[in-house]
């Protein structure tokens, strides 16, 4: 009789504790890789190179960027859209001047952001290693994107995917814990290269993005002739060969 006793207290113990924490628990979702909410402010640091086949052949351009998210206002379909103000300016002593306005979302447990007319899946969630997604599902892989005064199409073979989660890195001066690493694309044949990372931490957001969208014609390095891509042109690094496009690395600031 005792032992059965004590069977039932330690079932009903046990049962007690197993209620106390389902009620605890709270799914992590990621949210906080991509915080939206009004107020928030973002502030980068951007250095882009320019390719040509002019000279010179390398135009490098360092500006800053901040983005506030204004306020908010609802699509066709009743979802939020976050309303994101982006400023530039060339150094600190300049004033930031509006460039754009561009709008974030959250549907369906996948994060939004579009920008001129064109919309990307930046993150699903909960966001996994490994994962994998079409983020420019709305837009055209032709899509030609003016670079320098040239059409590039930037968003070929892009193939989103979540790299690592978790990983302590320093970027910017500052120290994040918890970052998440996303893969843009990694595309590299003999005329075209596409590479793109993005970096989010908990609780801050994006950054770190990096970005390589690099065309050629090996005319620019080798002087090749309509159709040709000679052997030593090939063997070049790409910041070497590229006739157009541009290198571009985007870090969090102060």
């Amino acid at each position: 009789m005792k032992n059965i006793l004590f069977l039932s207290l330690l079932l009903t113990f046990i049962c007690f504790a197993c209620e106390d924490e389902a009620d605890d628990f709270v799914p992590d979702f990621g949210y906080d890789y991509y915080p939206l909410g009004v107020g928030e402010m973002r502030h980068f640091n951007v250095d882009t190179v320019y390719f040509s086949t002019a000279n010179p052949r390398f135009d490098t351009v360092r500006s800053q960027i901040r983005e506030i998210i204004t306020g908010t206002l609802l699509n066709n379909n009743g979802d939020t859209l976050y309303r994101v103000e982006r400023a530039e300016r060339k150094t600190d002593a300049d004033a930031f001047a509006i460039t754009d306005i561009y709008t974030e979302e959250l549907s369906n447990f996948n994060i939004y952001r579009s920008e001129e007319n064109l919309r990307f899946l930046k993150l699903p969630l909960p966001p996994t290693v490994n994962k994998t997604w079409d983020g420019n599902a709305e837009i055209p892989d032709d899509k030609s994107v003016s670079v320098a005064g040239e059409n590039i199409e930037m968003f070929k073979s892009w193939d989103y995917r979540i790299l690592s989660r978790g990983e302590t890195e320093e970027i910017g001066g500052q120290t994040f814990d918890d970052v998440l690493t996303v893969q843009l694309a990694d595309s590299d044949s003999e005329i075209e290269y596409r590479y793109g990372i993005e970096k989010y931490a908990r609780g801050t957001g994006l950054i770190y993005r990096e970005l390589w969208i690099l065309d050629t014609q090996c005319k620019g390095c080798c002087n090749a002739p309509d159709g040709t891509i000679p052997l030593e042109c090939t063997e070049l690094p790409w910041e070497l060969r590229a006739d157009e496009g541009f290198i571009m690395r985007q870090v969090i600031g102060d």
